[in-house]
């Protein structure tokens, strides 16, 4: 989401990426050929990288154009891009939206994405360090070291699996912002076990307040974290809530100049601070505080600490007080579109102009600072190309296995367990195999699906929060009822076409500092196990205010039939069983999975979290405890039949590994894993998927690709398809399906009612050629179809 780039002052050595006939960029660069970047590099040639969100990578080497470098060889398969860093060798690193990372070495990329091992598809971060690279992903993060990569997640320790900004200090400590749990380091040396720290979840009696009360104080001022910086003695993290500083033993915070009024949209309103405040804790003058408590990128460096936010643009801080300096931008937080304003992260040229690569307004400058020693470059060469993972050896996987083996479950109700960026709107035959709802797709109904018919009608309910207008209500927006090119958007069986629409908590009529009114829904889990799965897309993300859309997402459980009267006192008196963070989701949509046990009834919360407003694109869910492949699907989703998993234990002499498939067996069943086994179980079963490699017939691979949500371009391909032939087949069986009156949005439907339809099919007349790509003349014509079906049913 929002990076932090650590450019050493010092000298260093690196391989130049550049002919030596090529100037370097030194203090100017050009307008940037997309205004929504993400990510911005320095690197020792004097080249500058930016990533767009959409347009893909660039590349400027002399000042004056920048590069299209997605279009070299090896790039994978998408224009949405995250991350940037440069290693030891002088080889750039991007980090992708669901492809993983691909490394450029000044000749081609080198694609490593989770197929090939990576811990997860979607890159939020990318740090170096001399020799070792950190890749944040979203199943953890995955180190590489002398050739060789390691992976860490929840059950190595960290507080979250996805980390929002990485940095390494120098001593090769490695700082984690976690995007929904606090920091966490991971030290050079000595045993590498995490460390964390956190910040109280709430802030009242009634757990409703989820921001400190005072502009500054002790600890971490919030959980969600979107950029950290290690920089001499201290480490900054940028928060939701404003900006921390740490030195290694204790941690200070300092708020935004918004933080009073989010104080006053809390509920219940927030208790101010007593009158007469104890000695050394009286708020400071609103000058004293930070621009804004959304923080988005850091640069600390020899004239303070420069900080980024999503609206207020930059600001200069003392580095050890965290108090703005006299000296601040000039023109830069002029901008009137606040968009131009919103930092993702900090780049200097050598020539020391400051930069910001803003996500709405391009490359903007913001300051001259001191010109940057010049690297000593070697010679042009190629770096080598970093390794892939390892495949793991059979007795790497009997040591899983023992792992897996080891602890007891627990009987927790509810846990998160995983996201996917990889799926996408290619939700059949992956999600709902019991349920599903895609909200507001036939606005103002939902399109409901139900194939278990022990879950009943009312399983979901959509509301808004108690923080709401009188009369006011979850809409149901229907943003695009045919958009079928875009994959992000959900696959809506009932019109053979993708169908963008959402629940919204019509979040745009309040205040941004106004917490809600937030979207919550209360779900009916049946008896047994079961995968509960939301579904998020930003459509308009790049459309002014629509793309501060950035959520925490809570789980409880309690009595059924509670309703928006009751959600105070549902959020006082039930705890949180699990939560997750869901942002940067308009270049790819996202799934948020949870393990739920039933019977219990569930209740989600979408808290706006001073976003433009709340959306939920689907809620999803699918039954643990049936067989694979047992569930039936309608032709409407039709696809070929499910490979059916050979048994776990198999015959001697089998050609599948008994080991292999026991450590798979185990990895599908996280509910019946120790806790701290759980986020393990998704890199083992990947583990599985690799080592079983040639040794897998083609039905068992295509069904664990499935389990795993693997996709390629070809299977994308694929599934499209399916899912086209699907609705052939409905148009072929159902004539309701041809009608443009009942499904105006649905590709291959023609201009007649029901009624002419049926009367066209009674006469042998072929309803195709009535179809807008019809070659030729229609016999009889459309409008002689009509006059003859009117007279037919005429008393």
């Amino acid at each position: 989401m929002l990076r932090y780039l650590y450019i050493s002052i010092s000298i260093i050595t690196l391989p130049s990426l550049l002919p030596a006939s090529r100037a370097a960029v030194e203090n100017t660069l050009p307008p940037a050929p997309d205004p929504y970047l993400t990510a911005a590099l320095a690197t020792a040639d004097g080249s500058v990288w930016i990533a767009t969100e959409g347009k893909g990578i660039y590349r400027c080497t002399d000042g004056k154009t920048w590069q299209p470098m997605h279009t070299k060889p090896g790039y994978p398969p998408t224009l949405n891009a995250y991350a940037l860093a440069q290693d030891g060798t002088g080889a750039v690193w991007v980090g992708t939206d669901n492809r993983g990372i691909a490394v450029w070495n000044g000749t081609n990329w080198k694609h490593i994405a989770r197929e090939h091992g990576l811990a997860g598809e979607r890159i939020y971060s990318i740090a170096a360090h001399r020799s070792q690279i950190a890749v944040a992903t979203s199943g953890g993060i995955s180190l590489y070291k002398n050739r060789t990569w390691n992976h860490h997640t929840r059950a190595d320790g960290m507080a979250d699996d996805i980390a929002s900004s990485l940095s390494f200090d120098a001593q090769g400590n490695l700082w984690a912002a976690y995007a929904c749990g606090g920091i966490g380091v991971l030290p050079a040396s000595g045993t590498p076990v995490w460390k964390n720290m956190q910040a109280a979840w709430t802030h009242s009696p009634r757990q409703t307040i989820r921001q400190p009360l005072t502009a500054t104080g002790t600890g971490l001022p919030a959980n969600l974290g979107n950029a950290i910086a290690a920089y001499g003695p201290y480490t900054y993290c940028a928060t939701t809530c404003g900006i921390a500083r740490g030195n290694g033993k204790t941690w200070h915070y300092r708020r935004g100049r918004d933080y009073e009024a989010k104080n006053k949209g809390s509920l219940p309103p927030a208790t101010p601070p007593p009158a007469t405040p104890p000695p050394g804790t009286a708020a400071p003058p609103r000058e004293q505080l930070l621009l804004e408590d959304y923080a988005t990128a850091l640069y600390p460096c020899e004239q303070g600490l420069w900080a980024g936010y999503r609206e207020q643009g930059v600001q200069l801080l003392d580095p050890d007080t965290l108090e703005p300096k006299p000296t601040q931008p000039g023109d830069f937080n002029k901008a009137k579109d606040p968009r131009a304003k919103w930092v993702r992260q900090f780049v200097r040229l050598p020539g020391g102009a400051l930069y910001a690569a803003t996500y709405g307004g391009g490359i903007r400058k913001i300051a001259d600072l001191p010109a940057l020693p010049a690297p000593v470059l070697t010679k042009k060469q190629h770096p080598a190309h970093p390794y892939l993972p390892s495949i793991p050896t059979e007795k790497e996987i009997a040591a899983m296995l023992a792992k897996l083996e080891k602890g007891k479950p627990a009987e927790d109700p509810a846990f998160y367990w995983h996201e996917d960026w990889l799926t996408r709107g290619n939700w059949c035959d992956r999600y709902g195999h019991s349920a599903a709802i895609l909200c507001a797709a036939a606005s103002p109904e939902n399109v409901d699906i139900r194939f278990d018919n022990t879950i009943p009608p009312t399983w979901i309910t959509g509301m808004i929060g108690p923080q709401r207008k009188k009369g006011d209500y979850l809409r149901h927006w229907l943003h695009t009822g045919h958009d079928h090119a875009n994959p992000n958007v959900l696959w809506n069986p009932e019109a053979g076409t993708r169908t963008e629409a959402e629940w919204d908590d019509h979040g745009e009529e309040y205040p941004m500092s106004q917490d809600g009114p937030d979207v919550w829904a209360r779900i009916s889990i049946p008896e047994g196990t079961h995968l509960l799965s939301l579904y998020f897309y930003n459509p308009n993300g790049h459309v002014r205010r629509s793309g501060y859309r950035d959520y925490l997402i809570e789980l409880r459980t309690a009595q059924p039939n509670l309703t928006q009267e009751n959600i105070p006192q549902l959020i006082e008196q039930s705890p949180v069983l699990a939560r997750t963070r869901i942002f940067d989701f308009a270049g790819s949509g996202c799934w948020k999975n949870f393990i739920v046990r039933g019977p219990h009834t569930c209740y989600l919360r979408i808290c706006r979290n001073n976003s433009f407003n709340t959306i939920l694109n689907g809620v999803f869910l699918s039954s643990m405890d049936a067989p694979p492949g047992a569930l039936p699907f309608p032709s409407a989703y039709a696809m070929p039949e499910k490979p059916e998993l050979p048994p776990v234990h198999l015959s001697a002499g089998s050609r599948f590994p008994d080991t292999a498939m026991r450590l798979w067996s185990k990895t599908r069943r996280p509910e019946l894993l120790a806790p701290g086994h759980r986020s393990m179980a998704r890199l083992y079963a990947l583990a599985c998927y690799r080592f079983m490699g040639s040794r897998s017939s083609p039905a068992l691979a295509a069904s664990w690709q499935r389990a795993l949500t693997l996709w390629t371009p070809e299977s994308e391909k694929t599934y499209n398809d399916q899912i086209n032939a699907a609705w052939a087949e409905i148009q072929e069986n159902h004539p309701y399906a041809r009608s443009r009156q009942w499904r105006p949005y649905s590709p291959g439907t023609v201009p007649l009612s029901l009624e002419e339809l049926r009367y066209a099919q009674r006469q042998g007349i072929d309803w195709k050629q009535y179809r807008p790509t019809f070659k030729g003349t229609p016999a009889p014509t459309l409008e002689q179809l009509k006059q003859q079906a009117a007279r037919r049913t005429q008393p």
